[in-house]
């Protein structure tokens, strides 16, 4: 088979989407497909401007689009993988699988109160832009959604269920797996080994909602005075953020910035527990590593982080009853969390290894090549 990748990043430009679109090609070229990948930064054709992307977002993102309709034809290949279309005109492939990692329209409808209007009215743009654009697609596309979220908000713009598939994305589960050794970390960050580490990795971003994770942990110490938050990662409010649990009083929150890709899974095998407060996420790929390295997960009761209660592998809560969520959680530790432990990694191996993964999306060109 022989297929066409459309994504506007890749490997090792970007985050997220990059990871998952290098990923699945990598283990299908293993299984013998043809795989022909166009992005800007290639590696096998190069289209659009990650330099306009990077600085303009949906602007730059529809100018790749752009690209990839004036430039590129279908008539060689069995199928079209498309990561986040947005074109801003006609769709030009008849044989396309489109994936959606997050969407716009989702965004926007859970962006917290109190967004300025500017960037509400951004978010309302590029939903009506997205939506066009998935209506836009020929009838027998095949739309792929990474979390149950996202096949939902899929369905709310308008697509036939019936196109609709639920593909997970996926984790390197040799990679991220349980272990004790965290390497130099705890002493690199000066955490004692008695203490119960809760990691929350992520971006500081609104949808994120790091400071309804600093609500929960502040009520937390009022519970428990042997935890430490370690919170890893960048964003535009993470000095804001450190700011807060500095005014909530927070005595033990350690934030890293930036974690190295090598030490990530040094990382998650220094904790004991992982966080995630979000108000919206398509499919954290940090969630996966935690569940593949056995780490019990708290999470937020929103439709994407369910698949913690799916594989019976932690808590849910609602971040916004910081103390009623803190109780919970206090009662969660108390009660032992070594079953979770076991069942995270065990649904890790069953259900997110990149070879299956792999398999599923074969599985949607072949759907659509015969079509």
């Amino acid at each position: 088979m022989n297929v066409l990748i459309c994504s506007f990043e890749y490997y090792p430009y970007g985050t997220g989407i990059a990871n998952v679109t290098y990923n699945v090609v990598k283990k299908l070229e293993e299984q013998g497909v043809t795989c022909t990948v166009a992005t800007p930064t290639g590696p096998d054709i190069r289209l659009g401007n990650r330099a306009l992307i990077m600085r303009s977002g949906i602007v730059g993102i529809s100018h790749y689009w752009h690209t990839v309709a004036r430039h590129l034809k279908e008539d060689d290949f069995d199928a079209v993988w498309m990561h986040q279309p947005l074109f801003p005109g006609k769709v030009p492939f008849k044989q396309g699988v489109a994936t959606l990692h997050s969407t716009s329209y989702g965004e926007y409808t859970h962006w917290p109160p109190g967004t300025a209007r500017h960037v509400k009215a951004y978010k309302r743009f590029s939903s009506r832009c997205e939506r066009r654009c998935l209506q836009s697609f020929p009838e027998n596309a095949i739309f792929t959604g990474v979390s149950r979220g996202v096949c939902e908000e899929i369905v709310g713009m308008g697509v036939d269920a019936h196109h609709v598939r639920y593909i997970p994305n996926g984790v390197d589960t040799e990679r991220f797996s349980p272990s004790t050794d965290p390497g130099d970390l705890r002493e690199q960050f000066d955490i004692p080994d008695d203490r119960t580490v809760v990691l929350s990795v992520g971006r500081f971003i609104p949808q994120k909602n790091p400071f309804g994770m600093i609500d929960l942990f502040s009520a937390l110490e009022h519970l428990r005075d042997d935890l430490t938050l370690v919170a890893v990662g960048y964003g535009a409010l993470l000095e804001e953020t450190r700011a807060y649990a500095a005014e909530k009083g927070v005595k033990n929150a350690i934030f890293t910035g930036k974690i190295r890709w090598e030490d990530m899974p040094h990382l998650y095998a220094s904790a004991d527990l992982y966080m995630m407060t979000s108000r919206y996420e398509g499919q954290p790929l940090t969630l996966l590593e935690a569940l593949s390295s056995g780490l019990p997960c708290i999470v937020s009761d929103i439709p994407t982080l369910r698949l913690v209660k799916e594989a019976d592998a932690g808590l849910v809560i609602d971040p916004t009853h910081p103390a009623a969520a803190a109780r919970s959680v206090a009662t969660y530790l108390e009660n032992g969390i070594s079953a979770h432990a076991a069942n995270a990694r065990r649904y890790a191996l069953e259900n997110l290894k990149w070879s299956g993964i792999a398999d599923h999306y074969l599985a949607t060109f072949k759907e659509v090549a015969r079509s």
